[in-house]
């Protein structure tokens, strides 16, 4: 009697899980991957390298900072008026000046850091709707085998009430009793396993998600369309082939290093032109010149020709210099050398890493499509005549059954069988889905 009572309480649990549930709003893969890109901080992340980038890039166009030097130049020992006592006060400023193209050229190797950092934001808006769209297909496929479990749970209790009931009339057996009993148990355990792990996925998916509640419940939709949407995918991959480098998140982000590597090649190559240096000084002299201060004669002369007297003597100069850089010296030009020797090495590592990987995403891409083409036609199969087979003979069994000319074996067998055959219909579904998120990650969509 309380295995009964248990019995029809989970039942009663399983007809509201069923019927009621399903009455909530189901939330759409498409609201959730926007929902997660908003949150994702490894998209806010990519979005402030790009950012950063753009500011290097405008600062390495920019002239370098300019130099203000100050000096006091030989001022007495043991005496501080370095203003008056020392043989001139200089002040100068200076400035490098990068000739040719060289700034312009290391503005476009930063300018292609920026790029490059896009589409590793591209890429990883991509990987993350795949990670959305898996878990969303677990947690539909999750939610299909619940119901699965759940009208099996209340198709054996409703077997079993009427086995006991014909047992106390003595038209069924003991056996027929703990049979069902045995059965309904392992429907229910089975029941249950597949709620925590339900749980366990909507706690993974609402992380993703960003949302700080993570045992909020998330209800599943597929669309009505998704048929459709398959097929158009299918259309799509054939025609990816031709253009696959421009549409694939990855191969772009590996093309755009590439570029990068090839604009600091040009950057190393324009380190080739000279910088020239420009210095202006001024110098005030307040004890004179040395060549005339110490000698009477040549004073009284630099006097009259120049009006500074002995008791006011300070005197002014300006000085201009330039210098320029050699970097065509030996011991410069092997540096140089050596610098565009390993970023043209890297640029071809590079090239064939991506050849590497566009092989490889290709097969993958082939791959996807025939496994995808398979799913296709196994959901038809199930849908149109396998299942609707199982369950006119279910029904048939369960008629016989009432008027004791099937086993209940027979029936249990048969159950079991429709069971397994919808769980292998909702598993080629959820196959479907994720080959579907795989597809659109390798076509790059959802940047």
């Amino acid at each position: 009697m309380i295995h009964s009572q248990k019995t029809t309480i989970f039942c009663g649990l399983a007809f509201t899980l069923l019927f009621f549930g399903t009455a909530l709003p189901a939330q759409t893969l498409d609201s959730l991957i926007a929902e997660a890109l908003r949150n994702h901080p490894l998209i806010r992340a990519a979005d402030a390298r790009a950012v950063s980038a753009e500011y290097r890039a405008e600062a390495s166009s920019q002239l370098a900072a300019p130099t203000l030097s100050l000096e006091f130049a030989q001022t007495p020992a043991g005496n501080f008026d370095v203003l008056n006592r020392s043989i001139s006060n200089n002040i100068g400023i200076s400035q490098m000046l990068m000739l040719g193209g060289k700034r312009d050229a290391m503005r476009r190797a930063e300018q292609q850091v920026a790029q490059t950092e896009r589409e590793r934001r591209s890429e990883a808006a991509s990987t993350i709707r795949a990670m959305v769209s898996e878990l969303y297909a677990q947690l539909w496929r999750l939610g299909r085998q619940k119901e699965l479990r759940g009208r099996t749970s209340i198709m054996l209790n409703t077997m079993l009430q009427s086995a006991e009931e014909r047992f106390r009339t003595g038209r069924a057996t003991m056996n027929d009793v703990l049979l069902l009993r045995a059965e309904l148990a392992g429907e229910q355990s089975r029941f249950h396993g597949i709620v925590l792990e339900e749980r366990g996925k909507t706690a993974k998916l609402n992380t993703l998600l960003g949302r700080s509640k993570v045992d909020a419940e998330i209800r599943t939709l597929l669309d009505s369309t998704f048929a459709q949407a398959l097929e158009t995918l299918l259309a799509r991959t054939y025609q990816a082939r031709i253009a696959f480098a421009t549409t694939n998140p990855t191969l772009r982000r590996m093309k755009s290093m590439e570029t990068m590597t090839a604009k600091e090649r040009e950057a190393a190559y324009e380190e080739r032109t000279p910088d020239i240096m420009l210095q202006a000084m001024l110098m005030r002299m307040p004890r004179g010149m040395i060549l005339t201060s110490g000698n009477p004669e040549l004073s009284e002369i630099f006097s009259v020709h120049t009006g500074v007297t002995v008791q006011n003597r300070t005197e002014w100069m300006y000085s201009l210099m330039a210098s320029i850089t050699l970097p065509f010296a030996p011991w410069s030009q092997a540096r140089i050398d050596a610098r565009e020797a390993e970023l043209s090495t890297r640029l071809s590592a590079q090239e064939a890493e991506r050849e590497a990987m566009q092989r490889e995403l290709t097969g993958e891409l082939s791959e996807q499509e025939q496994m995808l083409l398979h799913t296709i036609e196994t959901v038809k199969d199930y849908s149109r005549v396998i299942i609707p087979a199982y369950k006119q003979a279910l029904e048939g069994l369960l008629a016989s059954f009432q008027t004791n000319q099937a086993s209940i074996n027979d029936v249990l067998r048969t159950a079991q069988m429709l069971a397994m055959k919808e769980e292998e219909l909702v598993m080629a579904q959820e196959d479907q889905m994720m080959i579907a998120a795989k597809l659109r990650l390798l076509l790059g969509d959802g940047q």
